[in-house]
């Protein structure tokens, strides 16, 4: 009953702490405290590890990021999905972590790449993002892709391995778009935008950059 009511003790107080932070979790005890996170987050029944960032508005409902994961704005990261899982050496006699557990590369295994997922990303289910690769922003991913190597801004990629299968919007449009930066505005002035249009929304976000130059 002791272990058992302290156990529900620090699951409340975690929950806590991290809602106060912005950050809304089912299992708060998976979150890691050094979560750096622009409120709101919500990141479901994940297991978040140590030096990882999310965006505002961005979230995750289940699956794990390993270390060193940052994400950006207005993200959306659908159920089972692996970030960053680390690499075991293959050059090595035996890829069980326990012989080079003391090792340099096991330092570097912990430590590992940055993996960064921009803003306004979709990654379906199932999906596997290799530890030190960059999704650009506005890109889409499959359900169960396996991505091994960067994704450039607004390309839909899905498949094992991961490839190009179309981009979201035209040549004009992305760069447009990349210029805009519109997941920088506030949440007020991005309701007002018609987004089931994108050429309007370029259209409008362009004049209010040259007016406020």
């Amino acid at each position: 009953m002791v272990k058992r009511r302290n156990f529900r003790e620090i699951t409340f107080f975690k929950r806590r702490i991290l809602k106060k932070r912005g950050i809304y979790s089912n299992f708060p005890r998976r979150v890691s405290f050094d979560l750096v996170a622009e409120p709101p987050v919500s990141v479901g029944d994940a297991t978040i590890s140590k030096n990882c960032r999310i965006g505002r508005n961005s979230y995750i409902c289940s699956g794990t990021l390993w270390d060193n994961v940052t994400i950006g704005r207005y993200c959306s990261i659908a159920d089972n999905v692996l970030i960053g899982p680390p690499d075991h050496p293959t050059h090595y006699l035996s890829t069980w972590d326990s012989f080079y557990y003391n090792k340099e590369y096991y330092r570097n295994w912990i430590k590992g790449k940055l993996t960064v997922l921009g803003n306004d990303i979709w990654v379906g289910a199932n999906v596997l993002i290799r530890k030190g690769v960059h999704i650009e922003d506005g890109a889409v991913v499959g359900a169960g892709a396996v991505v091994i190597e960067n994704v450039p801004a607004y390309a839909i990629v899905g498949g094992i391995p991961a490839h190009i299968l179309n981009y979201r919007f035209d040549r004009d449009t992305i760069a447009s778009l990349l210029e805009l930066q519109w997941w920088n505005l506030d949440d007020t002035e991005l309701r007002q935008l018609p987004f089931d249009n994108v050429k309007k929304c370029i259209s409008i976000l362009t004049s209010k950059s040259s007016s406020s130059k």
